[in-house]
């Protein structure tokens, strides 16, 4: 059929699909040598790449195709070292496939057993995360030290394991000695990830096996309850919540969210209404604020949440006029997530849309920082002057833009000042340079060419804002 298929259609042969994989791709996963040989005969490049920028033989290697594996090698022995993006060999894929016999193959032929990932992770990290019990007895005993190995994160191969359903990999490394209380870069026991993945044996083994795990505490002051609620796994949550309500740790399990943010803006930002008020009802106040004063409304708004955020002004009317530190009441966070209907709404419940948070910007001119064009659209259409109000630096809402990068929110056809100045008298395009923004840089210098020669009160041009952006294509 693919000789059929080649010499009616010859120019199929180098035809990719959407995860720009040609035919020779897929005949390496299906495993016939005779038909990726006859591809190549025909033409079909052999150091083709995939998605993920994998050669044939990474291909080949993660669906445990042996005897491909095994004509790959020999016929384009340098194959055998080419790194896909995220760094990551053949040998890792036949790792991740657990198909000792390939891996075995490719150390035979050269591959470094000790290669790693743009991550760090070794061929034993990628053997427990995908819970491979066979490959890991076979990585640790030939290399006994790698069990202790670290990868960016501090993860040990034991963490990685946790990761994946298969408790006996857990128990046969901790058998072998790995040090089972190693802590990962965010001081996360190996009970933290579990949790976190949403691992219910893995848990229900680990809680059983080490009673006192469940009390460590990460950097961010989080028992494994905490990732067991971000999990969404309420069957373990329960474990774990039970057990520490028995050793009295509720205390300070609720007083981490109070320093901070309660359940309760945490739902707000989900937007889920029926647990807000399921919170509120447990006698959380609707009014509460985090230690930046922010309402439940702030953080509704900044997330995009219209439905909660129409449940909250019905209800508790006061709260749209609260401001939190900086001086911003919940409309200016709306403008910063960019829900066009959200903004609206509260401006036609008697939001003012003139207010100005402490650096004195406008809905405008957050609404040009974040890039987001209905929102601006919208401002520019409604209330025209505030196209040219100007915050404590004396920059408009067109100099936001220029930092954003974003061409199609610059308020040029609706008669902005594009020579307007800020207060160290920056032009756009300094601004535009100032964070790197290549394709409003080009705009800016197409359009208004004399721009580029501009100083401010340093006497420095656009070209040194470029420097300072490390952005060599902008300098250039």
């Amino acid at each position: 059929m693919t000789k059929y298929f080649i010499q009616t259609y010859p120019t199929m042969l180098h035809l990719v699909d959407n995860s720009k994989r040609t035919p020779a791709d897929n005949s390496t996963h299906g495993g016939n040598v005779a038909v990726l040989s006859f591809l190549l005969e025909s033409g079909i490049d052999p150091w083709c790449r995939i998605s993920q920028n994998e050669t044939l033989l990474h291909r080949a290697c993660i669906d445990g195709q042996l005897e491909m594996t095994k004509y790959l090698v020999q016929k384009y022995p340098a194959i055998l070292h080419e790194v896909n993006n995220c760094h990551g060999r053949p040998a890792h894929n036949a790792a991740h496939s657990g198909n000792v016999t390939i891996l075995s193959y490719l150390i035979d032929c050269g591959t470094d057993p000790w290669c790693r990932t743009s991550d760090e992770e070794t061929l034993l990290h990628i053997a427990c995360i995908s819970g491979h019990l066979e490959m890991t007895k076979y990585v640790v005993q030939s290399y006994p030290t790698m069990f202790n190995k670290l990868d960016n994160n501090k993860r040990t191969p034991a963490h990685k394991a946790t990761y994946s359903s298969n408790i006996s990999v857990l128990s046969y490394l901790i058998d072998s000695g790995t040090d089972l209380w190693r802590r990962t870069s965010e001081k996360e026991t190996l009970l933290h990830r579990s949790c976190i993945i949403g691992q219910l044996e893995m848990t229900i083994f680990l809680d059983q096996t080490y009673p006192t795990m469940h009390l460590e505490v990460d950097k961010s002051i989080g028992t494994p309850v905490h990732n067991a609620a971000e999990s969404d796994n309420i069957a373990e949550g329960q474990t774990l919540v039970h057990r520490a309500c028995i050793n009295e740790c509720s205390m300070r399990w609720t007083t981490v969210f109070i320093k901070k943010n309660t359940p309760a803006h945490k739902a707000a930002e989900g937007g889920d209404v029926t647990i807000l008020i399921y919170l509120i009802d447990q006698c959380i106040a609707p009014l509460c604020q985090t230690c930046q004063k922010e309402t439940l409304l702030h953080r509704a708004c900044i997330y995009g949440q219209l439905k909660l955020t129409k449940h909250l002004v019905r209800n508790y009317p006061k709260i749209l006029s609260e401001v939190d530190n900086s001086n911003r009441i919940p409309a200016h966070n709306a403008a910063y997530s960019g829900n066009f209907y959200l903004l609206s709404y509260l401006i036609d419940h008697g939001i003012r849309p003139w207010c100005r948070p402490f650096m004195e910007e406008t809905l405008f001119h957050i609404a040009c920082i974040i890039g987001q064009l209905e929102i601006t659209s919208y401002l520019v259409q409604t209330y025209p002057p505030m196209l040219c109000e100007k915050n404590n630096s004396k920059r408009t809402p067109a100099n936001k833009a220029a930092e954003n990068g974003n061409i199609t929110i610059t308020p040029i056809d609706h008669g902005t000042d594009l020579w307007c100045r800020t207060f160290e008298k920056e032009t756009l395009l300094r601004r535009a340079c100032n964070n790197g923004q290549l394709d409003m840089t080009k705009y800016l210098v197409n359009t208004y060419s004399t721009m580029n020669l501009e100083v401010d009160n340093s006497n420095t041009t656009a070209a040194h804002n470029a420097a300072k952006s490390e952005n060599v294509d902008v300098l250039r």
